[in-house]
């Protein structure tokens, strides 16, 4: 016997819900870096399903330099704690070649980790597990932040 699966919308559009998250004023290119390939997917989903272009994925702190020196994202989402290079190193090296928003993730607050990421430009902070409303809110708040100090 075969069964038949039938994928369904995490919601209906004819309920007007999408709206609620989805980002049209503007889309943003954005560049996405974790060394855990699940919340790479996950993360990447999310900011598809919120209306931006992921320009591309990286899984470590050189591999996100070289691709924001390649692709010129918008903004750049990054996970804190990556194996060797870490993601607020990653920042001050993308942020010395280009002012470019960068919005970090950890998965526990830390008052040094906060610190030193003012340091290194970043623009906000996600805690892990992220849901979609935080991650829409930190999107937009940390590009209008840049926005608003000198952008590009």
């Amino acid at each position: 016997m075969t069964e038949e699966w039938e994928l369904h919308p995490l919601h209906d559009a004819n309920e007007g819900e999408d709206d609620l998250f989805r980002l049209t004023d503007h889309p943003l290119r954005i560049l996405v870096v974790d060394d855990e390939s699940l919340i790479a997917l996950a993360l990447h989903d999310q900011l598809v399903y919120l209306g931006h272009s992921v320009v591309a994925t990286a899984s470590s702190g050189r591999e996100a330099i070289d691709l924001a020196a390649e692709h010129d994202p918008d903004l750049v989402l990054m996970d804190v704690h990556l194996g060797g290079m870490d993601g607020l190193q990653a920042a001050e090296a993308i942020n010395q070649r280009r002012r470019t928003p960068v919005i970090v993730l950890t998965g526990f607050p830390d008052k040094a980790i906060v610190e030193r990421a003012q340091e290194a430009g970043v623009v906000a902070h996600l805690l892990k597990p992220i849901d979609i409303e935080d991650l829409r809110a930190a999107v937009e708040t940390g590009w209008a932040l840049f926005q608003d100090g000198g952008g590009r």
